[in-house]
């Protein structure tokens, strides 16, 4: 879904939280995506990755209010309802529109 907006490109793909903050180590993304898994979970890359990385924008799949309470406060910057997909490319131009403001 991604691939399809222009000028985007989709840089890696991670299977967990671990190999999500070793990819954004080497491929320096302009944005994260996370969701929950069973190595190392979404939150704790967050958590992580908003320290490591704070220019890097986080964002969280979840369904759960209270996942999403813990994501906000772990360095997400927001979280998108799985249930609400569609909503994702807006979520990133408002991120990107932000920063560049």
């Amino acid at each position: 879904m991604l691939e399809s907006v222009p000028g985007w490109v989709v840089d890696g793909e991670a299977h967990d939280g671990r190999e999500a903050i070793e990819k954004v180590a080497l491929l320096n993304p302009d944005l994260v995506l996370l969701d929950l898994s069973p190595v190392m979970n979404g939150l704790d890359a967050a958590r992580e990755l908003s320290h490591i990385r704070p220019d890097v924008p986080i964002v969280m799949f979840t369904d759960s209010p209270e996942i999403a309470d813990v994501a906000l406060r772990c360095g997400c910057r927001r979280v998108v309802s799985k249930t609400k997909i569609m909503l994702l490319v807006s979520v990133l131009h408002d991120i990107f529109s932000d920063a560049a403001a």
